[in-house]
Order: C-alpha cells, then sequence, then structure tokens
C-alpha cells in the first residue's frame, strides 16, 4: 500500500513448478474436468483456474458472496480434487 513507510520488497525464487515440477502440471494449456475447462499451474502453489461463467458467475462477486454460494462449492470442489491428483 502506498504511504510513508519503507517499501519492502520481495524476490521469490524457483516458484515455477515448484511443487509439480512444471508450470503446466498437467502438460496442457488447457484441460477439461468434469465439462468444465481449466488451466492448471504450478507458480508457488498448484492452482486450478476456470472462467465464472462456467460456474453460472460474473467473476464480479465478492469473497462474501461467494463464500455464502453453496451452489458455487458444489460443482467446484470435485474439480479441485480431481486436479489434485
Amino acid at each position: 500500500m502506498p504511504g510513508t513507510a519503507a517499501p519492502i520488497y520481495l524476490n521469490f525464487m524457483d516458484v515455477v513448478g515448484s511443487t509439480t515440477g512444471a508450470l503446466l502440471s498437467t502438460g496442457n494449456l488447457k484441460d477439461e474436468i468434469n465439462g468444465v475447462t481449466v488451466t492448471c499451474m504450478d507458480v508457488a502453489m498448484p492452482i486450478v483456474i476456470a472462467r465464472a461463467d462456467a460456474f453460472g458467475l460474473s467473476g464480479y462477486e465478492t469473497v462474501d458472496e461467494l463464500d455464502a454460494n453453496s451452489a458455487f462449492y458444489q460443482p467446484l470442489e470435485p474439480i479441485r480434487r480431481k486436479a489434485g491428483y
């Protein structure tokens, strides 16, 4: 955040593929899991990226809105688990 304090610089080294050994942990730019197109990446930690509209969302939801939306988690959790294997 901008302010009057001294900046704190962070430098992360060797984070690409740190868990799976590759940026694209499946070796593919896109994969399909349970009918949803995703990208599985490993940058400091493995992540799965998907379009919000694949879950009936706009992408502009707040954290509180997402946390309260149990219908969102029903299709998301199996994708997250499958991607973790």
